[in-house]
């Protein structure tokens, strides 16, 4: 919705409203630089929101399964930037089992991990691409289709289609219910969300740690965390107001202050002191959260591409180039009408 009103006029720029400054800490500095287009910034976040960081994807890792199958320390591999795809991939197949061995795998057996859709546009961006972005000329291009992010796809896929060691719970429910039972139970090595996730296991018995998504290969520099598209919020400033000069005062103001009360309060008292469990947790939240990415492909939705990836996973199909291309008119299209908006909005 703020991707729509940005480019058809309906918000002021940021970075020309009075008494507001984006440069500040409180101010989401990477959600800036992503979602700056056409040297105009219409919607953003920071402190003033804790919204972008339960809405930002992570993985949640059972560590009674760690221990029982004598499994490389997850926070050890992070640290040591060897937290990859490929290692991931060989963690979970150690752990899937038919436990009940009737010759099925459903909600009664164990898997490498539990997945929902939108872990698809999350592991794109994982290995450090984005659906699209903006060029030097400040317009929106597509990014998507390069090796990289096809070897992420093939790697991904070639594990986690397998319905032996994944769970993808959205082909059974859209209730979240019984996949968390589920990891809770220890039926499940990881479990790749939301952060918002953490608050639904406040009550588990089982510990539980906290990992970014993982890298392509080790020579990847970091790790890039998404935000969820569709479950994040952000702060927009409309242009039908009496006076910008006050709302950019007060938002400035609210901005600073959260910096100051709500950001500590959200991170030290309920994320860190009542939810993550270990100080391994609290530092695998400092690297997620530094390392955030605001893809401008999902968020307008270019090509529709977000959801024809979701759709891959659905399908269990592989053809990925394909699919790209079918769809790359109706990006071209988008990206097209997109970008002479943003041209026709004056500062």
């Amino acid at each position: 919705d703020c991707a729509t009103l940005a480019y058809t006029g309906y918000l002021n720029d940021f970075y020309t409203t009075p008494y507001i400054d984006v440069t500040q800490r409180w101010w989401d500095q990477k959600c800036n630089t992503d979602l700056t287009v056409a040297d105009k910034l219409f919607y953003t976040t920071g402190d003033i929101s804790t919204a972008d960081n339960d809405a930002t994807c992570a993985i949640l890792f059972n560590k009674a399964l760690v221990s029982q199958f004598d499994l490389d320390s997850p926070y050890e591999l992070v640290k040591s930037g060897k937290w990859t795809i490929d290692k991931m991939a060989a963690m979970c197949q150690d752990v899937s089992a038919d436990l009940n061995g009737d010759g099925k795998y459903d909600t009664f057996d164990r898997y490498g991990a539990t997945i929902w859709d939108d872990t698809m546009m999350a592991i794109i961006n994982a290995c450090g691409t984005k659906c699209a972005t903006a060029n030097s000329k400040g317009e929106i291009e597509l990014s998507l289709l390069n090796e990289r992010t096809i070897s992420m796809f093939e790697k991904f896929t070639d594990t986690f289609y397998d319905k032996t060691v994944s769970y993808a719970y959205q082909r059974t429910s859209y209730d979240i219910t019984d996949p968390i039972n589920m990891f809770a139970n220890n039926q499940s090595l990881f479990f790749l969300q939301l952060m918002d996730l953490v608050t639904y296991l406040r009550d588990m018995n089982t510990d539980f740690g906290i990992l970014p998504f993982p890298k392509l290969d080790e020579q990847q520099s970091e790790y890039y965390n998404t935000i969820g598209s569709w479950h994040s919020v952000f702060l927009c400033i409309p242009t039908a107001q009496e006076d910008v000069e006050r709302t950019g005062a007060v938002l400035e103001s609210m901005a600073a202050e959260s910096y100051n009360k709500v950001t500590p309060a959200y991170y030290e008292k309920t994320l860190v002191g009542k939810y993550v469990r270990d100080d391994e947790s609290a530092d695998m939240l400092d690297i997620i959260l530094a390392t955030r990415v605001y893809d401008l492909g999902w968020f307008y939705q270019i090509g529709g591409y977000n959801e024809r990836i979701m759709d891959l996973w659905r399908k269990y199909s592989k053809d990925f180039t394909s699919m790209y291309e079918k769809n790359l008119a109706k990006a071209e299209k988008n990206i097209t009408k997109i970008n002479e908006s943003f041209a026709e909005i004056e500062g």
